[in-house]
């Protein structure tokens, strides 16, 4: 990639060499290596600051500039610097509405926005800003609504509209607002679940899957009404043990397979059921004792462990008193 660059350098053109500065950046992301990444991105951004300055009427070099300002925004999310996040988001999305503006049936265009909206909700969710993360989640959601409406068949946008629902169910669930969650989480289960119906080899779709179960479950939970939070936690353990088992590496599904027996331990613990709720939270002590093995510097592999051992000492105690 490096010896790439130093080619462009030399022979241009320059939105080449925006390209190849960007693709090192997203590199150096997967990788964990941020400063790395910001470099790259920034060093896009100006080129392509120097660019849309020359043809400042080009929308093609405008999408381009507002992609380098949303990456480097991302970054600075992940090394805490909101509002250095914010600003870049800012600028990323005056560019966006400005070409929806002049194109509006430019559905690409319009994706890029809703991409906007979700990127200012999360770090206002992240602030605890919840009513002014609410309102762009909402306006993503209505971006998605449409473009769906357009292409019913376009799966991607699905999953991009699912994905509204869900992070409105959050802020809801936040707020204490159960049943407004609880529709919401209910439609983001609807629109999983004819993904994964049309293409049951999707793991990524099947673990989104897994997560609607999961959020439907807990607002059942929190509404007192056991039996249908069982119902849906059951099928969220049941979709995760199917994907451990076909990738026992996978560390997170892993987790979240723990999480599931954690969950389910836990009301039939509230309900007396105590031999149930053993069997239920062994098994997630299994998973925790295996991650921490794996890694002790994990920190939050750890704390899951300690957690998990206090909690089936105690019950374990409890029945035999």
């Amino acid at each position: 990639m490096n010896e790439a660059i130093g080619l462009l350098v030399q022979t241009g053109p320059q939105s080449s060499l925006a390209d190849a500065y960007f693709v090192l950046g997203t590199i150096s992301e997967k990788k964990g290596e941020l400063r790395a990444a910001l470099a790259s991105f920034q060093t896009a951004k100006r080129i392509m600051e120097a660019l849309t300055g020359a043809e400042p009427t080009n929308p093609d070099l405008q999408r381009e500039l507002s992609v380098s300002h949303n990456a480097i925004g991302w970054i600075y999310k992940a090394q805490g610097k909101l509002e250095k996040a914010l600003d870049e988001f800012q600028a990323a999305r005056l560019i966006r509405e400005a070409l929806t503006v002049q194109d509006p049936a430019n559905s690409d265009w319009q994706r890029d926005l809703s991409v906007s909206h979700n990127a200012f909700g999360r770090i206002y969710q992240s602030q605890g800003k919840l009513e002014k993360a609410l309102d762009e989640f909402q306006a993503d959601k209505r971006i998605m609504e449409g473009l769906t409406a357009q292409d019913p068949a376009n799966s991607d946008w699905q999953r991009e509209f699912s994905v509204s629902h869900y992070a409105i169910g959050h802020i809801y669930q936040s707020q204490g607002r159960l049943p407004e969650a609880l529709a919401e989480f209910q439609e983001y289960k609807r629109i999983i679940e004819a993904l994964t119906a049309m293409d049951p080899a999707n793991s990524d779709w099947q673990r989104d899957l897994a997560m609607s179960y999961s959020n439907v479950g807990r607002i059942y939970q929190s509404q007192g009404e056991y039996e249908k939070a069982l119902a849906e936690l059951q099928k969220y353990k049941r979709i995760m043990q199917t994907l451990t088992a076909l990738d026992p590496a996978n560390f997170d599904w892993q987790r979240d397979l723990s999480v599931a027996h954690n969950a389910i331990g836990s009301i039939y613990q509230s309900r007396g059921r105590l031999t149930e709720a053993l069997t239920e939270l062994e098994c997630d002590l299994a998973i925790a004792q295996r991650l921490a093995r794996l890694d002790p510097t994990n920190l939050e592999w750890q704390e899951d462990l300690r957690v998990s051992a206090a909690t089936v000492e105690a019950l374990r105690k409890k029945i035999q008193e």
